[in-house]
């Protein structure tokens, strides 16, 4: 099997999608002009190997998604985080498989579309986010009884007849002690701006951090600085984190939470192309965005509290509420930003890092609370010098907006005339209130369909000829 590669300069620079027939001898994979291609693997992303090697497939760290053909399969091989994700055909019966890693650009190659009666598909994520890692392809409901497959957690093979799911990519344990843990996460992090850099990349990445008063972000930044990174990204509005970022050493750009009244319809949807739009603020630094590979502190709930989130050994989340990151994936694709979630490097070993959490050497740096007593975070940032009061007394969530209260349902918007024509009965709800509390019958839910018909072109091709087949 062979890679027809097609660029469509139109398109977002990271996004791809793969068309192929089971049996057949060519993949046909149009993508963004940041999209690297290989003569049996297309990716874009950074990842703690060779970038001039390429071997993506084999990295417990990957940020980015890709694909590799081996022995005539073909190998979907999604982020190492559960924020992305690819998506796929469904339905094991179909011939013709498809897959992208862009829901929406997936739809449109495919000539699916959402479900215009369904407001609910930031909870179908969220169920397959508390699910973990599965040996089967969890699905969510499209129009006229279609369906799209997600791959999360571990790659997906498609052979000549049938899929199959791989083992997740593990990697080494960091160990129970905090230092080897801290040096872990530090070396990978490292690993991730020598392969971000790579002057073979068509699109080489420069380096940032997001940075609020949270333990979270805190702790990744000073990682970040002590191997070189020197920007930092903050928000304003309920929190100040300058002066941490400064006493880094890194130059801090600030933006005020106000402003994001200020950013495009066009943005706004964009993030919104998936649910719930939590991100939108992360706009306000589109200037700065572009190509940068971002360390943030997202998975720090996950991780670093002392009632971690997860269960089992499979990464399953049983009672999550929030899906924390998801919406950015458009409006990275479109940038060539890169996202890491730091926090979430070493995952499977959740449970080492729940025993130094718990262990007698970070007494000193628990707090009263301890529903927000965050210790390795709060060691970290510590150590580096960032005093004790300094740090947040709760959780700010900087990055998402307002349900119901946002710029979104300003008097007279194209999302009111929206709901107006086209829900008239906007509070239908089919899931459990007492299960989903924060979500049911509000008004945002139905911001994918909004946003999915503002960007109806956004996956047009526009590409007449091709190019050569990667032998």
């Amino acid at each position: 099997m062979f890679i027809r590669a097609i660029c469509e300069e139109a398109w977002p620079q990271l996004t791809w999608h793969a068309e192929w027939k089971r049996g057949g001898d060519e993949i046909v994979v149009r993508h963004g002009k940041s999209v690297e291609i290989r003569n049996d693997r297309i990716f874009e992303g950074a990842w703690d190997g060779s970038f001039e090697v390429g071997d993506f497939h084999l990295s417990s760290a990957l940020c980015g998604s890709g694909i590799i053909i081996q022995n005539d399969e073909v190998i979907l091989i999604p982020p190492f985080h559960p924020q992305e994700r690819i998506f796929t055909t469904s339905e094991p019966e179909n011939s013709l498989r498809q897959a992208s890693n862009s829901l929406h650009c997936w739809l449109q190659m495919a000539g699916y579309t959402l479900d215009s009666k369904w407001p609910d598909y930031h909870i179908d994520l969220l169920k397959i986010l508390r699910l973990g890692h599965v040996p089967f392809l969890p699905c969510f409901g499209l129009s006229q009884g279609n369906s799209v497959a997600i791959i999360e957690l571990s790659p997906w093979a498609e052979g000549r007849k049938e899929g199959r799911r791989l083992p997740p990519r593990r990697g080494l344990p960091f160990g129970k002690n905090f230092e080897r843990y801290r040096l872990g996460v530090k070396k990978t992090m490292e690993a991730l701006i020598v392969n971000a850099a790579s002057p073979k990349r068509k699109l080489p990445l420069a380096t940032a951090s997001g940075l609020s008063t949270g333990f979270d972000s805190v702790a990744i930044s000073v990682l970040a600085a002590e191997l070189g990174v020197n920007r930092a990204f903050t928000m304003l509005g309920r929190e100040d984190a300058r002066s941490i970022g400064a006493d880094l050493g890194m130059h801090v750009i600030s933006r005020n939470l106000k402003d994001c009244e200020g950013i495009s319809e066009k943005v706004v949807q964009e993030f919104h192309l998936l649910p719930l739009g939590k991100n939108v603020p992360m706009a306000l630094f589109e200037k700065e965005h572009g190509a940068t590979l971002l360390f943030t502190g997202h998975g720090g709930d996950e991780m670093w509290s002392m009632e971690q989130s997860f269960s089992g050994p499979n990464l399953s989340r049983p009672n999550d509420q929030i899906l924390a990151g998801v919406s950015y994936a458009e409006y990275r694709l479109r940038l060539g930003l890169v996202v890491v979630p730091a926090a979430l490097l070493g995952q499977w070993y959740w449970q080492d890092i729940g025993t130094i959490s718990h262990s007698d050497e970070m007494l000193p740096f628990l707090d009263d609370d301890r529903g927000y007593s965050r210790p390795i975070a709060r060691r970290i940032g510590m150590e580096a010098g960032v005093a004790r009061d300094a740090f947040g007394k709760n959780k700010k969530i900087t990055g998402e907006i307002i349900r119901d209260g946002s710029l979104l349902c300003a008097e007279g918007s194209s999302f009111n005339k929206f709901i107006e024509a086209e829900v008239p009965d906007y509070k239908y709800s089919a899931f459990d209130i007492e299960e989903f509390p924060k979500y049911h019958g509000t008004l945002i839910r139905w911001g994918i369909h909004w946003a999915s018909k503002g960007h109806d072109q956004r996956y047009f091709s526009r590409t007449k000829g091709v190019i050569s087949p990667s032998r």
